[in-house]
């Protein structure tokens, strides 16, 4: 059944097939569904060959193992390709993509953070999902999707969304509404409450009021994915704001893979929420 797969808050596509239980913030790919294609000794030969490639200079050598090379036939031409996911010697973990090319691997994309989820169809690997996770005093996640054209071997990218890790999270998408703002500098917030304290100083080390994480201006569009009531009775919703935005003011920052605009996430009261 074809659905929006949602990982943690990012919308996968419509053509994109999924389970429900994708809305889970440390999910990564379940391997023992991709078994490798090839015997154990045949794998122990290719690690051990690689390993010595300068073809594969994005790794450090030093710290990978075995477990992290996964031998999958990606294009249906009956030749076992390769997907490297693990440590590669960075702060953050690498996801490469080696394409077989009559015996000699050749590398087609790689980049940083966690391979979440992989769909195949017919034709073999058609998208996959990467948390591309902060490290260091970083504290935004962004949810890659990317596509694959398996008849050209070639990697495009689909859609971002950013969320800050301390952004609190619904435990389900329980509803798909579009919205447009009807007030100026509306807030999304990482919890849905009211919190407008001025913090001077924090663990995130910048000025910040509260949980507000973003201001927008009035028409701005996005989607709602989940409700919350609080005590008060006030709604809120957890929202999608569309990457055209223009925030008066945010705390996002972008990620190590690509400078493509992103759509960012967070708790919103949908008092000035106007349905389309």
């Amino acid at each position: 059944m074809k659905q929006f797969l949602i990982a943690t808050i990012l919308v996968f596509s419509s053509q994109v097939s999924s389970q429900s239980n994708d809305w889970i913030f440390s999910k990564e790919v379940k391997w023992s569904e991709y078994p490798d294609q090839i015997s154990k000794i045949e794998k122990r030969k290719r690690v051990d060959s690689i390993l010595t490639s300068t073809t594969f200079r994005h790794l450090e050598t030093n710290y990978i193992n075995d477990s992290s090379f996964h031998f999958i036939d990606l294009n249906n031409d009956a030749k076992i390709d390769l997907i490297y996911s693990g440590y590669a010697g960075y702060e953050s973990d690498r996801i490469l993509f080696y394409i077989n090319n009559n015996g000699v691997y050749e590398l087609k994309a790689h980049y940083f953070g966690a391979l979440q989820s992989l769909y195949f169809d017919k034709n073999g690997l058609n998208s996959f999902l990467i948390n591309d996770y902060p490290c260091c005093a970083g504290y935004t996640h962004h949810y890659e999707t990317y596509r694959f054209y398996p008849s050209k071997n070639r990697f495009g990218h689909i859609d971002k969304i950013a969320c800050n890790y301390f952004t609190h999270l619904p435990n389900q998408p329980k509803i798909n509404l579009q919205f447009i703002t009807t007030n100026d500098k509306y807030r999304l917030r990482s919890e849905p409450k009211i919190d407008n304290t001025i913090h001077e100083e924090n663990d995130r080390q910048f000025e910040s009021i509260g949980n507000v994480i973003a201001e927008f201006p009035a028409g701005t569009k996005g989607v709602a994915i989940a409700e919350h009531i609080d005590s008060t009775g006030r709604v809120w919703w957890f929202v999608i704001i569309e990457r055209d935005a223009s925030p008066s003011f945010s705390i996002f920052h972008s990620g190590n893979n690509n400078e493509y605009p992103y759509k960012v996430s967070g708790w919103m009261s949908s008092r000035y929420l106007e349905q389309l």
